[in-house]
């Protein structure tokens, strides 16, 4: 038994089965000797009454040869003899020594015109007054006529020692109580036989007790060794280990806890790797950003600080240039400063009871021009005229803008947006849809990635649009997907509105 809990098992039976053992051995001692005295005393009134009724008879035959004899005495006393014959008051010790000697028992007789009491020959005399207590008090219940008893051995004693009177009737009067002594030695017979059959019983117990506890306690310990096993591989950086444990029961939910633990650490790294990506991938991509403007920025500066541009007309055009690429930079850092507030779990909005249709016509209005000018036709289909939504407005048409703006910017010229609007129980659903360059599928997952763009593209911009756009969604609980079918691109925007009109 190496293990610490196969001898805490052990240890853990036995002092039950010992407990178990002395309890049961204690109750079966006490239940027993009740019933051996219950049984000893209902023998004992048996037993006494026969005995009351063998000495009513000899006191009733000694009566009829005593007054035989008187009458005989009074015969010879009128023809001239004058001895005088007293008779007989008792049953006599002789007669007693005899029942006794019959009956195996110690009988004494008591005498209820003085109380005397009659022993058997060769026994020392005793008295009325002699008696203790409780052997009076049933010598006088039984001179009412009551057969009675006293035990006068303790709950631990190992022998029953008990003593019955029982009147005795002459004529259907009593005359006197017979007083009966037994003591009953089965107890004691009876315990050292239960002694025995304990003691064997909890040695052949304890050896199955032990037997059984180190089998069940290793079917117990064999799956915690297999937790412990898969401890020591999560420790160890291990995520993909399971426990195998498959049980319905505390440590079956364990093992499930511990796999899901595992599964959980395994996501959580991956998702550190990929952040930890996304963050290699996020500055790499703002070097490459910022390369070509500081480029630009540079080689405009010096050429415009060493004189090499010196016509008024070029000096112009160099100037705007400059003007242009610091516009983009600013874009840049503004984009990025945006970003990282919306990110901030502590940034709050100023959500308020909103219109979505009403920010989503505010949104269309300010993208209009540039669909005029790829003569691209914005179509609406609404079904309601007032959603209301919990929200902040600005963030919202934000929202809208950069769906419809980027919709615009990967349509084909001269085709159609359509814009619709459809409600299923208080769930409101934007798609915005444009046909134009399909998203390949594999780019759908990543298009909220701050700087991801399609590398098939040619469009200019950051590719911090989308992932602004996820973010205010995300603040909002607005769920976004996109689909594609052939050259549509769809975009939906699902809303959990208040009221709708």
């Amino acid at each position: 038994m190496n293990s610490k809990i196969t001898r805490k098992l052990v240890l853990y039976f036995l002092t039950i089965l010992l407990l178990f053992s002395l309890v049961s051995g204690v109750l079966f001692f006490l239940l027993g000797k009740k019933s051996i005295e219950e049984s000893s005393t209902k023998y004992l009134e048996d037993r006494g009454k026969r005995i009351a009724l063998f000495i009513s008879n000899i006191m009733e035959e000694n009566s009829i040869e005593e007054s035989n004899r008187l009458n005989q005495n009074k015969s010879k006393s009128s023809n001239g003899n004058n001895r005088e014959y007293r008779p007989r008051k008792s049953l006599g010790n002789k007669y007693l020594k005899w029942v006794n000697e019959l009956l195996e028992t110690d009988i004494k007789i008591v005498s209820k015109s003085d109380k005397s009491i009659e022993v058997a020959t060769g026994k020392k005399a005793i008295y009325y007054e002699s008696l203790n207590k409780d052997d009076k008090k049933i010598v006088n219940n039984a001179f009412e006529g009551k057969i009675s008893h006293v035990n006068k051995s303790s709950i631990w004693d190992n022998s029953i020692d008990l003593t019955l009177a029982a009147p005795v009737r002459n004529n259907g009067k009593i005359i006197s109580v017979i007083l009966i002594d037994e003591k009953n030695s089965l107890t004691h017979e009876f315990l050292e036989t239960a002694s025995k059959i304990f003691v064997m019983a909890s040695i052949v117990g304890a050896i199955l007790v032990a037997l059984l506890a180190i089998i069940f306690a290793n079917r117990f310990i064999s799956p915690l060794k297999k937790l412990d096993k898969t401890t020591d591989e999560l420790i160890k950086g291990n995520y993909k280990v399971t426990s195998n444990i498959d049980q319905d029961d505390e440590i079956g939910n364990l093992a499930s806890k511990l796999d899901n633990l595992a599964q959980r650490l395994e996501e959580a790294r991956i998702q550190s790797e990929s952040i930890s990506q996304m963050k290699d991938d996020f500055i790499s991509s703002m070097s490459h950003e910022l390369k070509t403007p500081v480029t630009v920025l540079k080689a405009s500066l010096e050429a415009l600080n060493s004189g090499i541009i010196s016509d008024p007309g070029q000096v112009d055009e160099y100037h705007h240039i400059l003007f242009n690429e610091i516009g983009f930079l600013e874009k840049l850092i503004n984009d990025l400063m945006e970003l990282n507030i919306l990110k901030n779990n502590k940034f709050q909005m100023n959500k308020e009871e909103i219109n979505i249709l009403e920010v989503l016509n505010d949104s269309i209005r300010s993208q209009s021009l540039l669909a005029r000018e790829k003569n691209i036709v914005i179509e609406k289909e609404y079904k309601d005229s007032i959603l209301m939504f919990n929200g902040d407005y600005t963030r919202i048409r934000q929202l809208f803008i950069t769906i419809i703006n980027n919709a615009i910017k990967y349509s084909n010229e001269g085709s159609n947006i359509n814009i619709k609007e459809t409600i299923n129980s208080n769930i409101a659903v934007i798609s915005v849809d444009n046909i134009g360059q399909s998203i390949e599928k594999s780019d759908i997952d990543h298009i909220f990635e701050p700087f991801y763009r399609d590398k098939k593209t040619d469009k200019k911009g950051f590719g911090l649009g989308l992932a602004i756009a996820k973010e205010i969604a995300d603040k909002h609980n607005i769920k976004i997907l996109v689909k594609r079918n052939n050259q549509k691109t769809i975009f939906e925007l699902a809303f959990v509105i208040n009221h709708m009109i």
